[in-house]
């Protein structure tokens, strides 16, 4: 990541694992230079707004909503103050875009010290290896998908959950007592070593469970 930053000219890098539920909390930092302190006082949930802000590119398409943009126009995506906090940390200007690598999706944002320093012609060409690096990353997910830890029941809960269905709702679809559905979502959310029910979700759907 750090040769494809210097490549198009930015000085570092953020790539993030994107949950195939549109879920914020659900995103991952997969690798970043950004200093700790910036990651720490922003928190996960701006960053993921600032990268996946309307606009980003599709999956062979050329980058385009950041392009040499000035972080200044970032308040209009988030609180304000946060362009200040981007620029004292090094961060004066971004671009990113989408990867794939079959189901799992990632998102690489470049970002420049200086406004205009991001080399646009070269972009394509970054996003495109960047989906190379990121299919290598994920080269293990396909087999994972095929061992499956869950059982019947905890996969039902959860993909009723993932509709938007709450713990009394799946109760009584399923005939069960409330208890029992938590249980389920307990035991499922445990086995896949995820922090609660939503990252479980978006693991199980990004492994190819649900």
């Amino acid at each position: 990541m750090a040769l494809l930053a210097r490549h198009v000219g930015a000085t570092r890098y953020l790539l993030l694992d994107l949950p195939k539920v549109h879920a914020i909390e659900a995103t991952r930092i997969v690798a970043c230079d950004w200093p700790h302190v910036a990651v720490e006082i922003l928190g996960l949930q701006t960053i993921s707004r600032i990268a996946l802000a309307p606009g980003i590119a599709a999956v062979g398409g050329s980058p385009r909503d950041y392009r040499r943009l000035p972080v200044g126009a970032l308040d209009q995506l988030v609180e304000v103050g946060t362009s200040g906090l981007l620029a004292s940390f090094g961060l004066r200007e971004l671009t990113s875009a989408r990867i794939h690598a079959g189901v799992a999706e990632g998102l690489m944002v470049l970002s420049s010290d200086v406004e205009g320093g991001i080399d646009l012609g070269r972009l394509p060409a970054a996003q495109m290896l960047g989906s190379y690096l990121w299919s290598k990353l994920n080269a293990g997910r396909e087999c994972a998908a095929l061992s499956d830890p869950l059982s019947s029941r905890e996969r039902e809960c959860l993909a009723w959950v993932s509709e938007g269905k709450t713990t009394e709702e799946v109760a009584v679809i399923l005939g069960v007592s409330a208890n029992t559905v938590n249980r389920y979502i307990l035991h499922a959310t445990q086995k896949l070593s995820a922090a609660n029910r939503t990252m479980a979700i978006a693991v199980a759907i990004r492994n190819g469970m649900l």
